[in-house]
């Protein structure tokens, strides 16, 4: 018997939605309002640099544009044409008076209105009459002018909102507003701190204020920029109080459509249940009448789609399984292509080690034993998979074809058989292809007649004691194009010697670019020295001491591409 039904989902959901409602604009009004404060208050404070930056990037202006005149003024004065320096003084309405003192002579030589100083250092000053005068030393002497209040004075009060001051390398206000010595001395403490912006009591009004100090290094002048902060935070306090009125909006409305609308969410709800339940049991036809375009309508159509997609799954499930059964058997004909991995004839032995990386691989191996003559063939296909592999069936075919050749007591060079694979792999018009090496022993002298289509060189290591790098050989010559790159492709064939006991080494790729917990290779010089440290001198244990040292290398790290090592020792 079902239980009776106490608490109704609807008042579930009446009570969990308030809640939540509650506490995530609780949260959200918290949170907003401190991060819209921050965020205002770096405003703030970038804005109120910003004004004095502009000040003084603007007061920097005038006084360098000033000081040009200074120059040229100076090279008239040294010229003697007086007249021409009284013209520009006259034409000029900012220029009131330009003088020379020599100190060494205690000279005064003066231009235009007759005006005191008693100034002489390098800088810009300020008379009791607000006339501003900059000097500057050139040759020894010091050349100034003297420039109307308003060439200074009118940078400062461009900006009505805030209250701007310009500041002498001694402290003197050169140009703002009156303000009081308290607030002055304050001030004054701070000027030493270039861009920067400080929250200050300000004595003039009792209230807390920004303060934003800019430097002039060259004329020692710094420019300050007052605010008070309840008018610099006057909109972020009505802005944050007309959120909060907002949010509370928002909640009484959702409060309201939560208790209004909740049989609306709760049946579909309870549809969806009915029909899981179905799906549960197997029934994938199952379906949800979608009739909102609401959450919860879209939830149906969620529903709707995900038993479609549980049918596609089935059945690409079977699918998959089908594919991966045929690739266990495309794996296994793949495996047929490979000769015994350990082969002894009375001339020679031949040891090697095969492994793809992945199901089907994209490297080939072959040799073929005539009367007088041992044929081996390796070869690399680009990438690894099934493409590739089915281009190693290519190859395979390609070399029973040269088999059946030599068995009609047919005899073919190297650069022959790189030919005839060239011939066949172009004709498939595939952009896989692959490179590949030829070595031809001769049983009875121990020459070795060799060829390359782009592939790793073959080594030839020698039976010695204390094996060196230096003492091994690397096939290098007769080297060709990749097979199946055109169908004019032409190769060469090259002759090497062995003596008894020697041994050649053919690879691919695979094994240099395995790679490590690290990401780094194991590479030619770790292979070399595996070769070199081998205790016993015969292609079986140089191959199980080079597939060991590979393995302990790249420790549990799939190899990235397809593997394929083979050691043929002449006797």
């Amino acid at each position: 018997m079902d239980k009776k039904t106490t608490f109704p989902i609807k008042f579930k959901i009446i009570l969990i939605t308030s809640c939540v409602l509650v506490s995530s604009i609780c949260f959200y009004i918290y949170y907003a309002t401190t991060l819209f404060k921050q965020d205002k208050k770096a405003y703030i404070y970038e804005t109120s640099l910003a004004n004095s930056k502009n000040i003084s990037s603007e007061l920097q202006s005038t006084l360098n544009s000033l000081k040009k005149d200074i120059n040229v003024l100076s090279r008239l004065h040294i010229s003697n044409q007086k007249n021409s320096i009284e013209q520009i003084i006259e034409k000029t309405k900012y220029l009131e008076m330009y003088f020379v003192f020599d100190k060494k002579k205690d000279s005064f030589k003066s231009y235009g209105e007759k005006l005191e100083t008693s100034h002489y250092n390098e800088g810009i000053f300020k008379d009791k009459n607000g006339r501003y005068q900059l000097n500057t030393i050139i040759a020894g002497k010091t050349h100034g002018i003297f420039i109307t209040s308003d060439t200074i004075q009118r940078l400062v009060q461009r900006n009505r909102i805030y209250d701007s001051l310009i500041f002498s390398q001694d402290g003197e206000i050169l140009a703002g507003q009156k303000v009081k010595k308290e607030t002055i001395q304050l001030l004054k403490s701070s000027l030493t701190d270039n861009n920067s912006v400080k929250s200050f009591q300000n004595p003039e009004n009792n209230e807390k204020s920004l303060v934003a100090i800019s430097s002039i290094k060259d004329y020692k002048v710094s420019v300050v920029s007052i605010i008070s902060e309840d008018k610099a935070y006057s909109v972020t306090k009505y802005l944050i109080n007309k959120s909060v009125y907002f949010a509370l909006f928002i909640l009484a409305i959702a409060c309201i459509i939560v208790i209004l609308f909740s049989r609306s969410l709760t049946k579909p709800i309870e549809e969806l249940f009915d029909a899981s339940k179905k799906i549960a049991e197997g029934d994938f036809e199952s379906e949800v009448q979608v009739s909102s375009n609401d959450e919860i309508g879209h939830l149906g159509q969620s529903f709707n789609f995900m038993s479609s997609e549980i049918k596609r799954y089935i059945q690409e499930m079977a699918e998959k399984a089908r594919l991966e059964n045929e690739v266990k058997v495309a794996k296994l004909v793949q495996e047929q292509f490979f000769p015994a991995p350990d082969t002894v004839g009375k001339e020679y032995s031949i040891h090697a080690y095969s492994t793809p990386a992945s199901e089907c691989g994209g490297d080939w191996w072959g040799y073929y034993e005539s009367k007088n003559k041992l044929y081996v063939v390796i070869a690399d296909a680009t990438g690894h998979g099934l493409p590739a592999a089915l281009l190693t069936a290519a190859i395979n075919s390609a070399f029973n074809s040269v088999k059946t050749i030599l068995k009609k007591d047919a005899d073919l060079s190297a650069d022959q058989v790189l030919s005839f694979f060239n011939a066949n792999i172009s004709e498939n018009k595939t952009d896989i292809l692959l490179t590949s090496f030829v070595i031809i022993l001769d049983k009875e002298t121990n020459r070795v007649e060799y060829s390359n289509a782009s592939h790793l060189d073959a080594l030839v290591i020698p039976k010695k004691d204390n094996l060196s790098k230096s003492d091994i050989i690397p096939l290098i010559e007769g080297k060709g194009p990749r097979i199946g790159h055109s169908k004019e492709s032409q190769y060469t064939k090259s002759v090497h010697s062995l003596n008894s006991g020697d041994q050649i080494i053919l690879m691919t790729d695979g094994i240099l670019e395995c790679e490590n917990h690290e990401g780094k290779q194991f590479g030619l010089r770790k292979f070399i020295k595996s070769i070199c440290n081998i205790d016993e001198f015969n292609s079986q244990k140089l191959r199980s001491a080079i597939i060991n040292d590979v393995n302990i290398f790249r420790d549990g790290i799939d190899f990235g591409d397809d593997v394929t090592l083979i050691c043929l020792q002449v006797k």
